[in-house]
């Protein structure tokens, strides 16, 4: 666009090429009575309009308000005066703090998607990425600006990820995660595909929302554009970059990550199907728990907490410690539903079940303990639990074949009816959510020690798994045929689950094969942390 215009000074009106307003020919000016008077002789036509396009692009850097890439000027770039974010104008003579305009030198022209402040601004643009920098003195100024390209491939749309010291962003036309970072031998940004190894996860798909949580996982949670949810354990100075899918029952939107506490949680838009309705929820990613019972290894789930926080207090009394037991509320707490469930003292040791077998009023039940009452739990106190049987408001699962978890042990799954799952026996903390099945499984077997076997027979007669506080697990060599680590035998539910962490020894199903695969499978809703995979095949030709 012809961006020109004449002065007539007698007529008072400014005449352009092309007008900036459509229609809109020439303007009238009004002349000051006195040339004293804020009187100028330099007319400039705005850099943004409606006709010539506004910013896309927004990034604070250097103490300044960095702005780019309009719709006439993709490759152009504007940076304020230093801590003075809405000034764009410069000195005469021009000063150091002076706001910048600058466009970057292409061969061809490419778009200014995102603009990053690292160690310099980088520029990413559909074709490459630019160091933006302030010459040899690395001081930002107008007389000293520079834009310099770096090896890397062009970005896409989607924002990139400030990840500590490093950048990542999606590429625009081979759909790769890459990173940069700053590197002193080259006093410039180069990087690695990150998909190297995992190309086939973005094959003829792409990234469409993503965020990076920096505590406790140090992983990026991408959203593909078919619903999937990626992660990328990613910590470039042990050399970790690991990526894992996640399918749940529905399809992820979008998904950010917001500062709460120690941690960074990871919210996600889910949208599920919900008796033949589809809605879109809120949902958050649960966090490692102190105790294992907290944990909630299920999708969409809600938790019923039992555990008292109040200064209520239940006192006992009985003729007989081994027999029926009447409980006594400090206030008014029970109801007739109450039957059924148990009032649960030493929560956190060893659990004594009260189960409520008469209720008498709103302060008083009836009860038949599990065990004999030691006489350390006769007094009255306010450390009790109620555990119930009945758990409601799951009207966003209505009508799901729903995980039930309680108290570190999985129960049978659950229809969800009127928003209530009905327990096979109470609990205090309980978990009710979508279930979902975590696989493992291996590259093929292609070194037995230093020798190459890859063309070789194999045979798998038994793996070796390193676990840390697991209570159950299934592994093989193939996911139709596994073995399953149980948990202990006559297991209580009123007790703390048993988890081992050890070597655990699985003698499995294998066939004589080329490519063998180890297969670790979990199905609980309670976490299984996994060290280290160990197979001694035996080798054949």
């Amino acid at each position: 666009m012809a961006q020109g215009w004449t002065v007539n000074a007698s007529a008072d009106t400014i005449t352009f090429l092309e007008p900036p307003v459509a229609g809109v020919n020439n303007i009238v000016v009004s002349e000051y009575a006195t040339a004293t008077l804020n009187a100028t002789a330099v007319f400039r036509l705005g850099a943004w309009s409606a006709l010539y396009g506004y910013p896309s692009e927004v990034e604070f850097f250097a103490d300044r308000l960095a702005l780019a890439a309009t719709l006439e000027q993709p490759q152009t770039l504007w940076l304020s005066r230093i801590a003075d974010y809405s000034f764009f104008g410069r000195s005469t003579p021009i000063l150091d703090d002076d706001a910048i305009s600058s466009t970057l030198n292409a061969r061809q022209l490419n778009r200014i998607v995102d603009l990053l402040p690292k160690q310099h601004l980088l520029a990413l643009t559909t074709g490459g990425v630019w160091k933006i920098g302030g010459g040899d003195s690395e001081v930002l100024t107008p007389s000293t600006i520079a834009s310099r390209p770096q090896p890397a491939a062009g970005a896409s749309n989607l924002p990139a990820l400030d990840v500590g010291e490093t950048a990542v962003y999606l590429t625009k036309q081979s759909g790769e995660v890459r990173d940069l970072a700053f590197t002193f031998e080259a006093d410039g940004y180069a990087g690695s595909d990150l998909t190297a190894f995992a190309s086939h996860l973005l094959r003829n798909r792409t990234i469409v929302d993503w965020t990076h949580q920096a505590v406790p996982y140090s992983a990026i949670y991408a959203v593909r554009d078919d619903g999937l949810m990626l992660t990328l354990t990613y910590k470039r100075e042990h050399q970790v970059v690991a990526w894992a899918r996640h399918v749940t029952d529905g399809v992820y939107e979008s998904v950010a990550s917001i500062p709460e506490g120690s941690v960074n949680a990871v919210y996600a838009i889910v949208r599920r199907t919900i008796n033949g309705v589809q809605r879109r929820y809120v949902e958050r990613f649960s966090q490692p728990m102190r105790d294992r019972r907290e944990w909630v290894g299920l999708d969409s789930a809600l938790t019923y907490d039992g555990r008292n926080t109040a200064a209520t207090t239940m006192a006992l009394s009985a003729a007989d410690w081994d027999g029926e037991v009447t409980v006594t509320s400090s206030a008014s707490f029970f109801v007739l539903s109450n039957e059924g469930d148990a009032v649960v003292l030493d929560y956190d040791g060893t659990p004594l079940h009260l189960h409520i077998t008469d209720y008498v009023s709103a302060t008083v039940v009836k009860a038949q303990p599990s065990r004999t009452v030691p006489e350390s739990l006769r007094t009255p106190g306010a450390r009790w639990a109620l555990a119930v049987d009945t758990v409601s408001g799951l009207g966003h699962l209505e009508g799901k074949l729903a995980g039930v978890a309680a108290d570190g042990h999985d129960y049978e799954p659950k229809i969800v009816v009127g928003g209530v799952v009905q327990l096979a026996a109470p609990g205090v903390l309980i978990h009710v959510g979508l279930p979902y099945v975590c696989d493992y499984q291996s590259l093929d077997l292609s070194l037995a020690g230093q020798e190459p076997i890859g063309t070789r027979s194999k045979l798998i007669k038994q793996l070796g798994v390193l676990v840390h506080e697991t209570q159950t697990l299934q592994a093989g060599t193939d996911f139709g045929i596994l073995e399953e680590l149980k948990p202990r035998d006559q297991e209580q539910l009123g007790l703390p689950p048993d988890v081992k962490s050890e070597w655990l020894l699985f003698d499995v199903h294998g066939v004589w094969q080329k490519a063998p695969r180890i297969c670790v499978r979990h199905t609980s809703a309670y976490p299984a942390t996994i060290l280290a995979i160990e197979a001694d095949p035996d080798i054949g030709t």
